[in-house]
């Protein structure tokens, strides 16, 4: 029989930019849940920071690994033999799909993280007695309303992507994860503490992120170049790049500049093709990603941990 805490759905962020956990249960009276405590990645303004508790904290053994074993926590009585998971699937998104719950889902799957999963649910096993079942579905936030909207309660855990972490919210379906501190201690390092800053509102934080998740990692936004390019047809005039941006005369100028001086018409057919040589190439998620890089947020929160608006503020203004 499956026993499940309270008639909401718990939602903890497992993914920066795309997906979130969610613990969902029945009421059982007098029974305390160690699902409350499961951990998850949201996307947040201000970058990742796991950093609140330092090395030999409470949080850290001898050797500097993290460990429950300081903490007084309850003994965890599931009451059930699986935990399942509704996960997104290949089908679902060719790029971000869920690969760090289940093991042998996939082919294409790296050896080491499919062989870490493994590890892991198998200590989770042997510890606790319950199974973790990964079932991936092509929309998990359809599958969630479904799910609750039937009475199925068929999931334990949803991952949805991100935006639907916000909307579960405001309907009132997620709990407050800062009500269960016997069993999530938001202040360790194992959760993103730039994430819980920047997702609580009012005092109150319904989903975070954490290191549960890889999703960060692979939503994460970086600059390449050409080395070879660079080397034969900037290199003179700019000098080393690195030192570049060391000496902070890296800018938005200077990269449309080098951009535009080797972009070419190189396939000799007229007109520019994918064939031809481009000095640039970005994505329409870029220019948010620049912005928060810079430092910038798009809101900011008051003395009541209420968020206000910050885009057309003097320092933030965008031209």
């Amino acid at each position: 029989m499956r026993f499940r805490i309270g008639t909401r759905v718990i939602l903890l962020a497992l993914c920066l930019a795309l997906l979130g956990g969610l613990l969902a249960a029945c009421q059982t009276p007098d029974a305390p849940s160690p699902s409350e405590s499961s951990s998850g990645p949201a996307a947040t303004e201000s970058g990742a920071d796991t950093s609140a508790a330092p090395a030999g904290s409470k949080y850290q053994d001898a050797d500097n690994m993290y460990t429950l074993d300081n903490l007084g926590m309850p003994e965890f009585d599931f009451g059930i033999s699986e935990i399942n998971f509704a996960v997104t699937s290949v089908e679902g998104s060719s790029t971000y799909f869920s690969e760090e719950i289940g093991y042998d889902m996939y082919d294409t799957t790296d050896t080491v993280l499919n062989e870490a999963v493994r590890t892991r649910n198998h200590l989770i096993e042997e510890k606790y007695g319950v199974t973790i079942n990964a079932l991936p579905v092509k929309n998990v936030a359809e599958a969630v309303n479904n799910d609750t909207t039937a009475g199925l309660h068929q999931y334990d855990v949803v991952m949805p992507y991100m935006p639907a972490c916000a909307k579960l919210a405001l309907s009132g379906a997620l709990y407050d994860l800062t009500a269960f501190p016997e069993y999530i201690h938001l202040d360790a390092p194992w959760w993103d503490q730039s994430a819980n800053k920047s997702l609580s509102i009012g005092g109150h934080l319904y989903f975070t992120t954490g290191d549960i998740s890889i999703m960060q990692k692979i939503t994460s936004t970086a600059i390449t170049f050409n080395k070879t390019m660079y080397h034969d047809s900037l290199e003179k005039q700019y000098g080393d790049l690195y030192q570049l941006v060391r000496d902070k005369k890296w800018t938005f100028d200077i990269m449309h500049e080098m951009g535009k001086a080797v972009t070419q018409d190189s396939d000799g057919v007229p007109g520019m093709t994918s064939d031809d040589t481009f000095g640039l190439s970005s994505s329409s998620g870029d220019p948010t990603v620049y912005y928060l890089g810079s430092g910038e947020v798009f809101a900011t929160k008051d003395s009541n941990d209420l968020p206000m608006l910050h885009l057309g503020t003097t320092e933030s203004s965008i031209t």
